[in-house]
């Protein structure tokens, strides 16, 4: 069973067919290049600016492995991003290519398949790879990011073609949408974002070593140029700003070594990082909050961020504020995590279960109790009020 919250709708949102293609940034810390010797990667996901609202998922069902990641309310149960209870984690970057319409698989789906059944990365580009080479990668080219505890590989992606960078340990890669196996080049129409990998890559190997997910939140955060204020897609930003493409989702999986069946997890940020707070979602939870499995949160941080376009004055007290909420959610995570391994090691599996959920649950639904706040006290000083 799938637990994908309840009352899933897409009211007000839907998928543009001439949409411009997904973009995405990458970012990955692997064992030693970590603070905790953790894997640790991140993704903006940079898409149409009109398209169905990002929502979280938790898979179960009996036979296969548990998974954990963020989706659309239009497609649930296809993953643009997760980990499932083995330590394993997919994410996925587009590529521009030649043919640009091909029929096949799709990204979501091939990653919901590989974490259903993947015990090791080795597994999962195994999986990947059958499923491209049998059935075909639909639409453009795709990266697929494929990490454990221990090993890292890319697989890129072309129709039916494919090629492995890999494998890498101990160590942090940052990439955007170009080609990183030369045999792929071919296939490649336009080569983007090398600005947002390389910020990404140079943040990453100053903090090697350090690497949390709080320096991760930042990293996905970066404006190393002033975002426009103009109707143009800023590639040059790992939060990318623009009309037609920009962040509109962002997603932090990081592996647990102890527990991986409970704290595995995936911090999340249901719309542009820069006015939507990260949240911890943790694989042991019972269910998905209802907001955050439907449509409500992210309409209520998109409402937010309208409301700072019109009164930009707000955005670095806004940005004040959840940045102090992220850090108090941070240290009280830290001491649930402990708590959590104490009672799963005394055979109380349920009550830990039931201590994770409840605190995902508080945490999320203060967000947007505070973001809906924030935006009627931004919308009195609106020129329209």
């Amino acid at each position: 069973m799938c637990g994908l919250g309840k009352n899933i709708s897409s009211v007000g949102y839907y998928q543009l067919e001439s949409a411009p293609e997904e973009g995405c940034t990458i970012l990955i810390a692997l064992g030693r290049a970590s603070a905790e010797s953790r894997t640790i990667i991140a993704k903006n996901r940079d898409i149409a600016s009109i398209g169905p609202a990002e929502i979280m998922v938790l898979g179960r069902a009996t036979g296969e492995n548990s998974y954990l990641g963020m989706s659309t309310v239009q497609n649930p149960s296809e993953v643009t991003l997760g980990i499932n209870d083995k330590g394993v984690i997919c994410n996925t970057a587009g590529r521009y290519c030649w043919e640009a319409n091909n029929p096949g698989v799709n990204s979501g789906a091939i990653i919901r398949r590989g974490l259903q059944t993947a015990i090791t990365a080795k597994d999962l580009v195994s999986d990947v790879q059958h499923i491209v080479k049998t059935e075909g990668k639909s639409r453009n080219g795709s990266a697929f990011a494929c990490a454990d505890q221990k090993e890292l590989y890319v697989v890129e992606t072309y129709q039916k073609t494919n090629e492995v960078y890999g494998p890498l340990k101990d160590t942090v890669l940052a990439y955007g949408n170009y080609t990183l196996i030369d045999k792929m080049r071919e296939y490649e129409r336009l080569s983007r974002g090398h600005r947002r990998g390389r910020r990404a890559q140079e943040l990453m190997e100053q903090y090697q070593g350090d690497i949390t997910v709080a320096f991760m939140i930042r990293f996905c955060r970066d404006h190393e140029g002033i975002p426009e204020r103009a109707y143009i897609w800023n590639d040059q930003n790992i939060c990318t700003h623009g009309f037609g493409i920009d962040t509109r989702g962002s997603g932090i999986c990081m592996t647990d070594r102890s527990h991986p069946e409970l704290l595995n997890a995936v911090w999340c940020s249901l719309n542009r990082p820069c006015h939507t707070p990260y949240l911890p979602f943790f694989m042991g939870i019972n269910q998905i909050p209802d907001e955050y499995g439907s449509s409500e949160a992210y309409e209520t941080f998109e409402a937010l961020g309208a409301a700072l376009e019109e009164i930009p004055q707000f955005k670095d007290r806004v940005m004040q504020y959840w940045e102090a909420f992220e850090h108090q959610t941070l240290r009280e995570a830290s001491f649930l995590e402990k708590r959590a391994v104490e009672l799963a090691d005394k055979g109380e599996e349920g009550r830990a279960r039931e201590m994770l959920t409840e605190f995902v649950t508080s945490k999320g639904q203060k967000a947007v109790v505070d973001a809906e706040k924030i935006t009627e006290r931004i919308r009195q000083e609106s020129l329209l009020s």
